[in-house]
């Protein structure tokens, strides 16, 4: 084999599985939707950042270890929210092809860490309070004479 041959697949071979490369890197793309209603104003954040969509919306939200969290509002529903817990992205454990050395540039980069690819909040209408019973007329106080 040729030195430069053998360069290139060596560089290939330690490049090989790399999650920053193959998915996608820091971020990715999560689906947002509020059931049953379109039109609910999401905001999704992690120490990383915050991000606003508007449902149904496709948000694209950089990676972390922490949880991701999702909270959705629209007048006369109440307010809906879950975190989405961050888990290790499959590719991570591709690394072992090239002796891990990929997992320093996935865990520096955030590659690592991956986000469920979708979303969906229930919103409930907002309940009405039952009507009050009408105030009883002031009582009138009679004073007596001195």
């Amino acid at each position: 084999m040729k030195p430069m041959t053998f360069v290139v697949a060596a560089a290939g071979l330690a490049l090989a599985g790399c999650a920053t490369m193959v998915a996608g890197g820091g971020s990715q793309d999560v689906a947002v939707e509020t059931q049953p209603v379109s039109g609910a104003t999401c905001e999704l954040s992690n120490l990383e950042g915050d991000w606003q969509v508007v449902t149904p919306a496709v948000a694209h939200v950089q990676r972390g270890l922490e949880a991701l969290q999702v909270k959705c509002t629209k007048p006369g529903y109440e307010e809906a929210w879950t975190n989405m817990a961050s888990h290790w992205d499959a590719w991570t454990f591709a690394n072992v092809a090239n002796a891990g050395v990929g997992f320093g540039v996935d865990t520096y980069t955030g590659a690592i860490d991956e986000y469920p690819h979708s979303v969906q909040l229930t919103m409930q209408p907002v309940t009405p309070a039952p009507p009050q019973a009408p105030a009883p007329p002031p009582q009138s106080a009679t004073i007596p004479p001195l």
